[in-house]
């Protein structure tokens, strides 16, 4: 018997923030969805549940379509007023659970009891991902705000959950799976990045069904037209968590199924890997998901593209980066129609293929990375600092590129199959005790465990000094602060100062590493490696001073 697996929809969007005297409630930011032929971005209103303005007591979260069913007292997270508690609560129309943190006093001490959250749930088998969101009430400074990446990321693993929102597309979900499953396992190659926070792909075939459904997450006339149009829409942030709604109507064969998923998928992994999407220009987003969609898929866009783009600089009209940065740059270009469209994404995919012509692939990921919860300023700080272009410079080179006749290097697809498979159920009536760990970086092949790198920065404002472990898997660094390093126009990290951090080194290369100073500032080291030297960037940040440094770019040498 096929199991019922059809699943109202309702969508978080906003949580209103209201601000009485003891109370400030922390909001999830607006719903970004993507709707995709390539792909338009919308910020839209959607339908939410009502929530209170202000709560004390997981009681108050109870109310018709939505149960409390668990709730965990004394969080280990001292603050100002004790410890918080957690909150979990059940839509059932939705399929989903959400957690709420009430009472604490600053983002730090949210981060802290969430992590005692989620080991006090896995403790008495709770799926924490079955949780879409992590809310809260509580108090933070405007200078020690909570990120996305708060409300959504959780220290486990979770693979997506694939669902049918009508009868006809049941028998297309083991087709979306296999391709979900091959997204994460090159993903994971690729990217070095697994699943740590909530997925959901609803699959739909039926028009009235995509219009329905899509009218719960944007405005009725975009939902209308891009239901009927038979265009998917990811939605970003969501009471689910991510959310795909993957429209099989007018395209349903296995190939296209896997070219979707494979740009939305990383769609999915840049936000998780950055914090947000919003944080990076839409070139690089749109430019990198496509470059990864012609390299596990059977995609033709990147042949495509790259001819148009070509065909575009010849004839001296083509998008320039500096004009596709911010949301609105890019919707831009979506409304003036197909061929702007497509020549902004003809740049985008310009742009990355030649970064990793230059650098590699490793490269655009460690982007995402050394600005993870930034900005659009930062990342061209860390852009200059890791590729040694700015974005006038780049957008120039990628010109002189194409005229050039150079064909975009595009990495063979991994054969491998994943081992992590994507679950096609029905809607849960209970929370799953099952936790899938996430498994420790294998060795690097790439860094060395002879010799330790030494070096610093161009100014001479810090010493860097790596030494990897025997296992190649892991790596020490210390960091000494030279001289007064400006952070802010009245502010220094003040000379004279070392911190030592435990690196994770990545197959790719690849290697991060934090370190927490105080209990509002950290100091963050990113970058890549291998056997000759290692490049990045250290960034300190305090959100109690608000001093930031930006991304400081750095080479060390072996030996």
């Amino acid at each position: 018997m096929v199991p019922r697996l059809t699943v109202a929809l309702l969508l978080l969007a906003v949580v209103v923030s209201v601000r009485p005297a003891d109370v400030a409630a922390d909001q999830l930011d607006v719903a970004v969805t993507e709707s995709h032929a390539h792909g338009t971005d919308a910020i839209a209103p959607v339908e939410q549940p009502v929530l209170p303005s202000a709560a004390a007591a997981c009681e108050e979260f109870v109310t018709e379509g939505r149960e409390l069913v668990q709730e965990i007292a004394d969080l280990n997270a001292d603050g100002p007023r004790g410890r918080p508690r957690v909150c979990i609560t059940y839509y059932t129309s939705d399929d989903i659970y959400q957690a709420v943190i009430l009472r604490y006093d600053s983002a730090r001490q949210f981060r802290d009891a969430k992590i005692d959250a989620v080991r006090r749930l896995n403790a008495i088998g709770f799926d924490v991902c079955a949780i879409g969101t992590w809310q809260g009430y509580g108090r933070t400074a405007e200078s020690d705000r909570l990120h996305q990446s708060d409300y959504l990321d959780v220290p486990v693993e979770c693979p997506p959950r694939v669902i049918a929102a009508d009868a006809g597309a049941i028998p297309m979900l083991p087709v979306i799976v296999d391709a979900v499953g091959r997204g994460m396992a090159a993903t994971a190659e690729q990217m070095g990045w697994r699943p740590n926070r909530a997925l959901t792909i609803i699959a739909l075939t039926e028009i009235d069904t995509a219009v329905a459904t899509y009218r719960k997450f944007m405005r009725p006339q975009d939902a209308e037209e891009l239901a009927r149009a038979g265009r998917s829409t990811s939605i970003r942030r969501s009471l689910y968590g991510g959310l795909i709604l993957f429209n099989l109507a007018k395209a349903s064969s296995p190939a296209a199924i896997d070219i979707f998923i494979a740009h939305e998928y990383t769609h999915f992994a840049q936000g998780s890997i950055g914090g947000s999407n919003d944080y990076f220009p839409k070139w690089f987003i749109e430019g990198q998901a496509v470059y990864q969609e012609v390299r596990n898929s059977p995609s033709t866009n990147g042949d495509y593209l790259y001819r148009l783009g070509v065909r575009l600089e010849r004839g001296g009209a083509p998008a320039r980066l500096r004009d596709l940065s911010r949301y609105e740059d890019w919707q831009a270009q979506e409304e003036k129609g197909a061929a702007a469209s497509d020549a902004a994404y003809a740049r985008g995919y310009a742009a990355v293929s030649y970064l990793v012509t230059q650098l590699g692939f490793e490269t655009t990921v460690q982007l995402f990375r050394a600005n993870r919860n930034g900005s659009l300023e930062h990342f061209d700080d860390a852009l200059l600092a890791l590729t040694g272009f700015d974005t006038e410079a780049l957008d120039g080179a990628v010109g002189g590129w194409l005229l050039s006749g150079a064909i975009p290097a595009v990495a063979a697809r991994p054969a491998a199959p994943t081992t992590a498979v994507p679950v096609a159920a029905a809607p849960r009536a209970a929370p799953t005790p099952v936790l899938t760990q996430i498994q420790p970086a294998p060795v690097s092949p790439a860094a060395s465990p002879a010799s330790p790198y030494t070096g610093g920065d161009a100014p001479g404002s810090l010493r860097i000094a790596i030494t990897v472990a025997g296992d190649g898997a892991s790596a020490r660094a210390i960091v000494e602060i030279l001289r007064d390093i400006s952070c802010s126009p009245n502010l220094v990290l003040a000379e004279n100062r070392t911190y030592t951090l435990a690196l994770a080194l990545l197959p790719n290369g690849g290697f991060s590493g934090q370190i927490v100073i105080s209990s509002a500032a950290v100091l963050t080291l990113d970058g890549l490696i291998n056997s000759a030297e290692a490049r990045g960037t250290v960034r300190y940040q305090s959100a109690g001073s608000g001093c930031d440094t930006g991304p400081l770019a750095f080479v060390a040498r072996a030996g």
